[in-house]
């Protein structure tokens, strides 16, 4: 059961009742608070009128709220937007009656598991499907990479855009512009055949993570270094950032700020302002090969897009810049305008591909992290020490010396989850001996199998006598608790292994498509099915990478085997 406390005084009142279980989203209207209850599967209302005495009113169970993490309710009173990662839909609830809400439709399906769903321009009738929903990562700040593309299919390809003509550029350079789904104009420019000196050996890590490049300024920018706010998950973080930052000084020429668009001494570089700034990178995304950076400015909504594709010739790679532009902005937009914009693309390109110390960047970047992998799990998922006064699975003579004697099997249910996750249980096993870790499912926008997780490798190595010590004796009590000699052993330093995701699938296919059709490609018709010539479609699908067939190389390092 899980125990909800009313108001921010635990002396206010609690209620405790099996359909609160694994609450892990809350909203409040009125005098109540509606949970969406992760292990329960289903959201419950608490009526609060009385803080001293909340009570359990509605409640809805159904397989389609399976996993229920996040929830808003409408300012009507009339209808609630749940998350579900289990089943991975976005529900629509009918809360009318508090005491018998109902499912009324599921309005969408995602690919994307541990995310949360924040739900916009909600102005649906009962029973219909809400304008927008917009899925967002976990951290629930800005737009992520994926939202790009799914609003913008054809946010790669040059057909549905307008193209400017700039008789000043090369034809290395164009830019373009069309309708924003959310609102406004999208401005599109399109470096091609960029040079990247000391390209990276993997095509993909062409642009470094967020994180990284905030904490290894050059040192001339020592004074303006920005400030890492927060760490999401490798490659998504939020950081401080100064307006002087290329991406935000080429957001606000965009949003038409041209008094200054470049402040070029120390005294007016001073006088930058700074934001915080939402920054997610995927590698391989959206095809093999590529690297995409997008960008939120908190408070006044900038936001962009980045996407460096390699070319056929090595060390070459083309940059497509993507950033949104309010209507009132864009209407008064001349010729100066998109050729400072071109500019302004060509100085963030040069700075995010061959800035200084960006060598330096690389090879940090390449070690920032390490990729541990848990096996042979083969009698039960492993254990952890016993900090409670519940029974133990089993106890060790062994563990007395370190008052680690008594272990319970790890259950994913005590952390709100429904499955194993290899970065839960490390961050369980360390924080029951007193130490933290910050251990990550996933990676550069792609999850992890849940028999592995990322950590920081400086973090990790202040750690890991320590886990190594516990995890031995955990060893032996899973051997104790089981039989047998069969134990869980932990690799470290492992290639990272990632679930599949339909969605990139769907999305390079989309683009596959795309591209072939605005070439010309011709089209064989046979019978009643559309064939691709031969050539032209094998030359798409080599460019997929072949399968792997094993988890771990030979070599790997085996932390207590």
């Amino acid at each position: 059961m899980k125990k909800l406390f009313a108001g921010n005084n635990r002396n206010n009142g609690s209620v405790s009742d099996a359909k609160l279980a694994g609450a892990k989203g809350i909203d409040v209207l009125g005098n109540f608070a509606y949970v969406a209850a992760y292990t329960y599967g289903g959201i419950t209302f608490v009526d609060i009128s009385d803080s001293s005495n909340p009570t359990v009113r509605g409640s809805v169970q159904a397989a389609s709220l399976a996993g229920s993490s996040g929830i808003v309710v409408d300012s009507g009173g009339n209808y609630a937007i749940v998350a579900c990662e289990t089943s991975q839909h976005v529900i629509q609830v009918n809360i009318v009656d508090p005491d018998n809400p109902s499912v009324a439709v599921v309005v969408d399906a995602v690919e994307s598991v541990g995310a949360t769903f924040t739900p916009i321009d909600i102005t649906s009738t009962q029973g219909s499907d809400p304008d927008i929903i917009v899925v967002s990562s976990s951290s629930g700040d800005g737009m992520v990479l994926k939202e790009w593309f799914d609003f913008t299919p054809h946010l790669l390809l040059d057909d549905s855009w307008v193209e400017v003509d700039i008789a000043e550029h090369s034809a290395k350079a164009a830019i373009y512009h069309c309708d924003c789904h959310w609102g406004g104009r999208l401005v599109k420019f399109v470096l091609s055949g960029v040079v990247v000196h000391n390209p990276p050996l993997i095509k993909s890590h062409a642009l470094v993570r967020p994180e990284v490049r905030a904490l290894h300024q050059n040192a001339s920018e020592a004074v303006f270094a920005p400030e890492l706010l927060e760490l999401h998950d490798p490659g998504t973080t939020t950081v401080q950032q100064f307006s002087s930052w290329g991406l935000l000084r080429l957001g606000s020429l965009l949003f038409a700020d041209l008094e200054e668009p470049f402040r070029k001494n120390s005294s007016d570089l001073l006088r930058c302002s700074s934001a915080a700034s939402y920054q997610n990178l995927r590698r391989d995304y959206p095809d093999f090969g590529d690297s995409a950076l997008s960008f939120y400015q908190d408070g006044v909504g900038r936001a962009g897009l980045l996407v460096c594709h390699p070319c056929e010739e090595d060390g070459r790679f083309d940059v497509i810049g993507v950033f949104n532009v309010p209507h009132e902005k864009f209407d008064d937009w001349s010729a100066i305008h998109f050729n400072l914009v071109l500019e302004s693309a060509q100085r963030v390109a040069d700075r995010f591909l061959n800035g200084p110390s960006i060598s330096t960047m690389r090879e940090s970047d390449e070690y920032f992290y390490i990729v541990l992998t848990i096996q042979s799990c083969k009698r039960g998922l492993p254990l952890v020490p016993l900090v409670t006064d519940e029974l133990p699975t089993t106890t060790i003579v062994a563990g007395e010396r370190l008052g680690l004697d008594r272990w319970i099997r790890f259950n994913p249910e005590s952390v709100g989850s429904s499955k194993f996750y290899l970065s839960e249980y490390i961050k369980v096993l360390l924080s029951n001996v007193g130490e933290n870790i910050d251990a990550y499912n996933s990676m550069d926008g792609r999850t992890l199998m849940p028999y592995q997780c990322a950590v920081r490798r400086e973090q990790w190595s202040s750690l890991r006598t320590r886990f190594v010590e516990v995890f031995l004796l955990q060893k032996t009590a899973y051997r104790r608790a089981n039989g047998g000699s069969t134990a869980p052993s932990m690799h470290e330093g492992v290639e990272p292994r990632f679930s599949p995701d339909t969605s990139v699938m769907l999305l390079r296919e989309r683009l596959f498509r795309g591209k072939s059709q605005t070439a010309h490609q011709k089209v064989l018709v046979r019978r009643t099915f559309l064939e691709l010539e031969e050539d032209e479609y094998k030359m798409g699908r080599d460019q997929r990478r072949h399968k792997t067939t094993t988890v771990l190389p030979e070599n790997s390092p085996i932390l207590a085997a």
